[in-house]
This record gives C-alpha cells, sequence and structure tokens, in this order.
C-alpha cells in the first residue's frame, strides 16, 4: 500500500496533513472556540471529499455527453447521529448544472454520478446518502 498523507497533531487540536505530491490541509478538530478554528473538522473534510468529487465526476460526464456546461456548484446537507461516534447518518448533496443542459441528461448524469464517484460510492455503503440535480442557465 502506497503512503498517501502523513500527518503531525498539536496538542491544540491541529493537524497538518500532507499529501504525497506535496499539498497540505490544515484541520481542527473540536476547536473550544469555532471563531478561531485553524480548518475543517475530520468530519467536515468527509462531505468536502464528497462534494469535490461528485461535483468532478457529474462535469466530466455531462462534458463526455457533448452538452455545454459552464460549472456544477453543490451543496451538502448533512445529520449526525447524536450518539457516539457521531457518524454522519444522512447526508444529501444537491447539484446545480450551469449550461443549456437538458433535465433528463442531467438526471442521468447524476445517475451515473452516483454509481462512479468513488466517494459516494463508499459512503452510500454506511449512510443515507441522496442527491439532486438542477440545471439553470445563468
Amino acid at each position: 500500500m502506497r503512503k498517501i498523507l502523513s500527518g503531525k497533531r498539536t496538542p491544540d487540536k491541529v493537524t497538518v496533513l500532507e499529501s504525497w505530491n506535496g499539498h497540505q490541509i490544515v484541520n481542527h478538530a473540536s476547536p473550544t472556540n469555532l471563531r478561531n478554528s485553524k480548518g475543517p473538522s475530520p468530519m467536515e473534510m468527509f462531505l468536502f471529499g464528497l462534494a469535490s468529487c461528485a461535483a468532478g465526476t457529474f462535469y466530466s460526464i455531462v462534458h463526455k455527453m457533448r452538452l455545454p456546461i459552464e460549472e456544477v456548484r453543490v451543496e451538502v446537507q448533512a445529520e449526525r447521529t447524536n450518539d457516539d461516534p457521531k457518524v454522519w447518518n444522512r447526508i444529501h448533496y444537491a447539484l446545480v448544472a450551469v449550461g443549456d443542459i437538458p433535465i433528463g441528461r442531467a438526471e442521468r448524469a447524476l445517475n451515473l454520478t452516483e454509481k462512479q464517484c468513488p466517494a459516494s460510492v463508499m459512503l452510500a455503503q454506511s449512510t443515507e446518502l441522496t442527491a439532486s440535480v438542477t440545471v439553470t442557465r445563468e
């Protein structure tokens, strides 16, 4: 197995992660004051990964369909359990496709996204995961 990430954690719950190719990100688990947060929490990082993966996969599929897409926006809503471990038990991501795309084709692209986005496939095995798509020409 190849090393993908390495990290260092400080006493104030800040972790600096570095990927195999030198990209860095900072996360902050349970900051005592959210205004002083140094970065997203590890659980927020799951949602960032899902949003990025789903939007990228959807964009790629629509592009391969040779449809005029300008951008994809994504909004994620999620709910965690009350008991430890406080996992995500419900997640919904809503994609907004900007372009002249027939809604039926966008829905087909969403269906393929749900099957091809690795983050979506993985999370769907352990949580109630739903998705939707709308199209706008703005």
